[in-house]
């Protein structure tokens, strides 16, 4: 298998622990509970990672689709095991469906 030239791939396995990873995530937990939310809906996460604010919002909702262009970023979100969140590794909207409740990023554009 081919070394990775994503730069965030080698970053992935320490993401979180992060001190501006927790921090984001204290803000996105007070940011949650001001947006209507309910199980019936989808939502996609562009630029998702390691899923900081995937899975919160996975817990107030039916489905998240989290898009990321780093494989690694993905494969500690999929360990997480959240069963409602659909991982994609790619960059484009491409083969994805359009039919979204909602659209959430954090830290996508650095």
């Amino acid at each position: 298998m081919p070394a990775s030239t994503n730069p965030f791939d080698g970053s992935a396995r320490n993401w979180d622990q992060r001190r501006m990873s927790v921090q984001l995530a204290e803000v996105e937990n007070l940011l949650l509970p001001l947006l209507v939310l309910n199980d019936q809906q989808h939502w996609l996460d562009f630029g998702s990672g390691t899923g900081l604010l995937s899975v919160p919002l996975a817990a107030r909702v039916g489905r998240v689709t989290a898009l990321d262009t780093s494989a690694n970023m993905l494969e500690v979100l999929d360990e997480k095991g959240v069963s409602n969140i659909e991982t994609h590794n790619q960059n484009v909207f491409a083969g994805l469906p359009c039919d979204y409740d909602g659209v959430v990023s954090c830290m996508a554009l650095h």
